[in-house]
């Protein structure tokens, strides 16, 4: 065994600092823990205490977990062949100095031909604290876990190596496992004893110290160590067996996985670093150091429309003794790039990459002082929306039910009677992804349905009227708003509207007021369907009729915490505005549309989805609505949503004139990526085919096959699985044919 001597060490920034020795390890549950050292406490009987599993409940750093399972019991040999490496890497909870590391060979097991291993440290890249669960190999053959290696032409055995400096080509190989562990886990080396490591002599069944001669870390800057068995292929005699480095450890209960071995040999085709279900039994000795622990504010970004570079704000604090601020980003399963950010301490900005519809862009920050210690960022992601249907949800609450997240709720409102329903719909999160791009994201539907719960977070109005004003045949619009608490927009004052603002010319509201008017009143709150032909809403009536039930608002029991009030309304007197819902004599529900019908809305002075069937006595009667034998959620009757659907569908042929000709016209967006929309008249019923070409005349799309009766048509053709290039696509219908041109620009 060989002993470095140990130097005087400089905090990291050369910071005044108090400093707490601690023991440092990996349990068998995956979990970092730490325990205090005394001044007069060996190293050797702190680990004796805890492999017996009575040392004592510790109070600091933050990373102590307080409990130290003996895991005597689960121990086992884990063998190392010629040049096969052990890793194991810690995740710092306060900034320190590693003063010893201590590692341990099997009992009653052999250590290698030669008996010596070669140990190094590193800081070990950040990216392998996100890696998912299924980043990990369960046997040596398992794939799971396989993340790669290096190729090395002078290596006698497999011509490969775990280190990059020892490598002839440093393009890292991607191994077999999931695409997310497909990077070198060894960021950087902590020269230790004047050179790349340290020579250790083994002896079965013994506790093995090394001590570096400085090696200070970063808090939440991953660093660990290699031991690496110094046999090598040629060692082993001709005919012989290759004698394996045997070192204790013990299989890991829970994810994460602190623990990798690389594999040298040929003997299985799964070489290189793997991520294993065990932790080797070493112990590091810290000092952990009192200063002040430097954070990363790194803005976060949310899904966007636009394919451009985006630019994203961090500020780094303290920011005295940064060197560099540098951003990774990658898109996908990509690598990560790295690039320099710029500005004034303590705020610096960086370019993420563009990217196209349906990518996903991963981004964190890296801040490195003096010293070459860093700290890094959370990671953030976000996704560039890519329209896939032809209808919008906007869920534009303020906040959600207990419980439920916003993709979860938008599909509630979308559903017609199981929340199993295939989705059939896109959304966009008002809140998170904001209101800006709004106006551009409308652009790719003709039905778009608001939904607030509990109350709206932005006024989209303006939004919704500027999009309905350029409906056409060709695209008829419809929106619908359902906001039970919609006089956030004036401060709760009652708010008359111009006939030229988008409340009264578009949604058929004049006044909004008298504000959250059943204030104080207990729920439920009847209310009463005026239109049973309607064919929108009239199915609400129709079930009543059928079932002997009335309808309610009830908030607080359908989706609590949503308790608030609503807000009467006063319709505009235009012969389009029709009244659909009140509440005794208080009008709560309109809807309008346009003269010649190009488009039509819904305001709902309530949530829709709060509102059930129940018996006329069962306020009196039964304690809670579910106990009423006659309950039912509006979408046991059916749903809005999917009738406005069965609406725009088939509007042409009900409402519109009929095309006095057949038609194919050009498709909208060109170039698109990658979705566009292909519109298209028929005057007679016929049978119709819309087929997609590539420009070798073969077919690769069938986007319509099947008889139509005469009407205008529009169908969404979804490119995502073509390449970029020039296409074309065939209408056909009866004896008319016509082809017309589109570009995919990916």
């Amino acid at each position: 065994m060989m002993l470095a001597i140990i130097v005087q060490c400089v905090f990291p920034n050369s910071l005044e600092a108090q400093s707490r020795r601690a023991l440092l390890r990996i349990d068998s549950r995956g979990i970092q823990e730490a325990m205090p050292l005394s001044e007069n406490e060996s190293v050797p009987q702190a680990i004796a205490k805890i492999e017996s599993g009575s040392s004592a409940k510790a109070v600091w750093p933050r990373d102590t977990l307080f409990v130290y399972d003996k895991t005597a019991s689960t121990s086992t040999a884990f063998s190392f062949n010629h040049q096969d490496v052990a890793l194991q890497w810690y995740f710092p909870e306060s900034d320190g100095i590693v003063r010893e590391v201590w590692f341990q060979t099997a009992s009653g097991y052999p250590v290698g031909l030669n008996h010596r291993a070669h140990v190094r440290a590193w800081n070990i890249d950040p990216r392998i604290l996100s890696l998912p669960a299924t980043a990990v190999s369960t046997s040596g053959t398992d794939t799971g876990g396989n993340m790669g290696y290096y190729k090395c032409s002078t290596d006698g055995d497999g011509l490969k190596t775990p280190f990059r400096d020892e490598a002839t080509d440093t393009t890292f190989v991607k191994g077999k496992g999931v695409v997310e562990a497909a990077f070198d886990p060894l960021a950087r080396e902590f020269l230790i004893s004047d050179g790349h490591g340290i020579d250790v002599d083994l002896v079965s069944g013994q506790w093995h110290r090394v001590v570096p001669d400085s090696m200070p870390f970063r808090i939440h800057a991953p660093f660990g160590f290699t031991v690496q068995n110094l046999s090598t292929i040629s060692d082993i005699p001709v005919g012989g067996i290759d004698t394996a480095m045997t070192l204790a450890a013990f299989p890991s209960l829970g994810f994460p996985y602190h623990s990798l071995k690389f594999y040298e040999g040929t003997s299985t085709s799964n070489y290189g670093w793997q991520i294993r279900q065990y932790e080797w039994k070493w112990y590091v000795v810290v000092d952990y150091v009192e200063m002040p622990i430097r954070k990363i504010g790194l803005q976060q970004l949310f899904t966007t429309i636009k394919t451009d570079p985006r630019t994203v704000s961090a500020s780094i604090v303290p920011y005295d003794g940064v060197r560099s601020v540098d951003i990774y980003a990658k898109i996908n399963s990509g690598l990560y790039a790295k690039s320099a950010m710029t500005g004034t301490p303590p705020n610096y900005t960086g370019m993420l990459p563009g990217a196209n519809p349906g990518d996903t862009v991963s981004y964190y920050v890296v801040a490195t002082d003096a010293e070459g210690l860093s700290t890094t960022s959370v990671t953030y992601q976000y996704t560039i929306f890519a329209p896939k249907y032809k209808y919008l949800c906007l869920w534009n609450g303020r906040e959600l039910p207990t419980g439920k997240t916003a993709v979860q709720l938008a599909k509630y409102y979308m559903m017609k009677d199981s929340v199993t329903e295939k989705v059939y719909y896109d959304l966009w999160d008002v809140k998170s992804f904001g209101k800006e791009e709004i106006p551009d994201l409308l652009k790719f539907y003709n039905v778009a349905f608001e939904a607030t719960g509990n109350g709206g977070y932005a006024d989209l109005t303006g939004y919704a009227g500027a999009w309905l004003a350029f409906a056409s045949w060709m695209h008829p619009r419809i929106y619908l708003l359902s906001d039970q608490d919609h006089g956030f927009i004036s401060g709760y004052l009652d708010t008359t509207f111009a006939d030229s603002d988008p409340h009264a010319k578009y949604f058929g509201v004049k006044t909004l007021g008298p504000q959250d008017y059943p204030g104080g009143v207990t729920y439920p709150w009847k209310i009463t369907p005026q239109d049973s032909t309607d064919d929108w809403t009239g199915f609400i009536q129709q079930w009543s009729n059928r079932t002997g039930t009335t309808f309610w608002y009830h908030p607080n029991f359908e989706l609590p915490p949503f308790l608030n009030w609503m807000d009467e309304l006063k319709p505009t007197t235009d012969a389009n505005t029709k009244i659909l819902f009140k509440d005794g004599s208080r009008v709560v529900g309109v809807r309008k549309s346009a003269p010649d019908n190009l488009w039509q809305t819904m305001y709902l002075a309530f949530d829709y989805l709060s509102c059930n069937f129940r018996s006329d006595t069962s306020t009196a009667k039964y304690p809670t609505p579910d106990k009423d034998p006659k309950y039912a959620r509006i979408l046991n009757a059916g749903s809005i949503i999917r009738n406005t659907i069965v609406i725009i569908e088939g509007y042409h042929l009900e409402t519109g004139p009929v095309p006095g000709k057949f038609n194919l016209c050009q498709n909208y967006p060109n170039p698109f990526n990658p979705a566009t929309t292909i519109a298209f008249d028929i005057s007679m019923s016929t049978h119709v085919s819309l087929i997609v070409y590539d420009c070798l005349g073969r077919s690769v799309a069938m986007v319509v096959d099947g008889s139509r009766p005469a009407g205008h048509y529009t169908e969404n053709f979804d490119a995502g699985k073509l390449g970029s290039g020039v296409y074309f696509y065939r209408l056909t219908a009866g004896t008319y044919s016509a082809v017309k041109k589109m570009l995919i620009l990916k």
